[in-house]
């Protein structure tokens, strides 16, 4: 059985996928923060996101299938135009 370690590992020792992984560096770092705060204050996710007046992510799909409805993409443009 594959563990996430030994997936990371596996992934990382491609140079291109370690490079796009580093530059995320300091966004992981915040998110680890985030998550460890979190924790720490006993709140789930559902707790933070009521907390902030936030929808979470069912909401926001709804939203964005709302506003997709009311302003859909423009047609692509014909070829040769």
């Amino acid at each position: 059985m594959k563990t996430l370690k030994s997936m990371k590992a596996k992934m990382l020792a491609d140079p291109q996928t370690r490079a796009a992984h580093d530059a995320l560096a300091d966004e992981f770092a915040v998110a680890r923060e985030l998550i460890a705060a979190r924790t720490r204050a006993g709140l789930t996710q559902a707790d933070v996101a009521g907390r902030l007046a936030a929808p979470g992510r069912v909401g926001f799909r709804k939203r964005q299938q709302a506003s997709e409805a009311h302003f859909p993409s423009a047609p692509e443009t014909p070829a040769g135009l």
